[in-house]
């Protein structure tokens, strides 16, 4: 009968026409997973460069200032992080030291601990050119960091305590910014 052939011939055109679209997707499909792949190794390889490069910044642990042993200890997260430490000679007599930790994950979070090494550089050197006291103050170091985060709008927050050791006579000051609980200073 013509019509069973025809329906018959039509049935094969269709599966045949299946098959190719059905191995086109597949192609498409393991391209796809392959780039996906490609790009994850290379997401993997950032986050361990950037790791790597946030530990770089980190202070040498422990460091003897004077009398006193500055250390910290750092656990690394999987991911970026926001996670810092800071610890700088000001002049002959002072240190100051901050710890912070930014809101979040991934490299947002991480660019953020380089501008706080970047202010902590910055007052540092503005003290020694020009004498500008910022850095002597913990508070004063509080409310630039707080302004130069919302100037970034990044939608990130930090909690920090900041501290200035006077080493002649042995005293600290320090302001607390959402940093709880309170860091262990001995």
């Amino acid at each position: 009968d013509l019509g069973l052939l025809d329906h018959s011939i039509r049935r094969s055109l269709e599966q045949s026409r299946l098959r190719k679209e059905n191995r086109r997707y597949r192609q498409q499909l393991e391209k796809a997973n392959r780039d996906l792949q490609a790009n994850l190794s290379m997401l993997e390889q950032d986050q361990q460069a950037g790791r790597h490069v946030q530990m770089k910044m980190l202070p040498e642990t422990p460091k003897k200032i004077g009398d006193y042993r500055f250390s910290h200890h750092v656990s690394p997260s999987l991911y970026l992080s926001g996670d810092f430490v800071e610890y700088v000679t000001v002049g002959h007599d002072h240190v100051t030291f901050f710890i912070a930790d930014v809101s979040g994950h991934g490299a947002s979070s991480a660019f953020v601990t380089v501008l706080l090494k970047n202010l902590a550089a910055r007052l540092r050197s503005n003290y020694m050119h020009n004498g500008e006291q910022t850095i002597l103050s913990p508070s004063a170091i509080l409310k630039k960091a707080n302004s130069e985060m919302l100037a970034l709008e990044l939608g990130k927050h930090v909690t920090m305590f900041v501290a200035v050791l006077h080493m002649p006579s042995n005293t600290l000051r320090y302001s607390i910014a959402g940093h709880l609980p309170a860091p262990i200073v001995s």
